[in-house]
């Protein structure tokens, strides 16, 4: 049987972020009755060293009152993290590929009305790169890492737009001794090279002087969670 090298990363990629993205991982390991008898909730957070720091982060960030873009290329992750916001109580938006132009407006402007209580927003990295503007957001979060470095980057200048008035906190899961550390390693050596043609060329997109990206292409711009 040939297993394409790309397909292999992929099935690397779910085990960083959550085991249940494998079909009938959620009813339980090796049949440990504490892990079968314990809530939805609890299975699902503890299942996964990432869903374990973003429930902490989480829980302090909505008690002082942030709003927050959670990012991940799989939509079946999306799928994941809404269950997990509904089992939580946590009020949010969701938008990928699949979302209509109308529900996307609509998405938008309930999470960027005034004393909106919408506390998250769940995004597909590329779908949420263009034509969104998040503004009222001031933390986001890269739940799992974009192949290209500047999709990433596009993701997280959704929530630093015109308009922004607080300081915008980025934090990068990343799982510690896996495949997404050989990848975060890439794309730092891919974006010094950037930084050096922007520093070069001064080459900036229209909507800005440059400020953002300049700021924004360096590798330690985001805060790297390793869990």
């Amino acid at each position: 049987m040939k297993v394409s090298l790309l397909n292999i990363v992929v099935e690397l990629k779910k085990c960083c972020n959550h085991p249940f993205l494998f079909e009938s991982a959620d009813y339980g390991y090796g049949g440990d009755r504490a892990f079968i008898d314990s809530s939805k909730l609890e299975r699902m957070i503890l299942s996964s060293g990432k869903l374990v720091i973003l429930d902490k982060l989480l829980v302090r960030l909505q008690e002082t009152n942030h709003q927050v873009l959670i990012f991940s290329q799989m939509v079946r992750m999306l799928d994941i993290l809404a269950e997990y916001m509904s089992l939580r109580g946590f009020q949010f938006q969701r938008l990928d590929g699949s979302t209509k132009a109308e529900l996307r407006h609509q998405a938008m402007e309930h999470f960027n009305a005034p004393g909106s209580d919408d506390f998250c927003f769940l995004l597909s990295t590329r779908a949420g790169g263009l034509g969104i503007n998040l503004a009222t957001a001031d933390t986001v979060i890269i739940f799992d890492s974009d192949w290209n470095p500047l999709n990433d980057l596009q993701a997280m200048s959704r929530a630093h737009r015109i308009g922004q008035q607080d300081v915008v906190n980025i934090c990068r899961f990343v799982t510690s001794k896996s495949v997404e550390e050989d990848f975060l390693e890439r794309a730092k050596k891919k974006m010094n090279e950037l930084s050096a043609i922007f520093k070069v060329a001064n080459f900036y997109s229209a909507e800005d002087d440059g400020s953002f990206w300049s700021r924004w292409i360096k590798p330690e711009a985001a805060i790297d969670a390793e869990v």
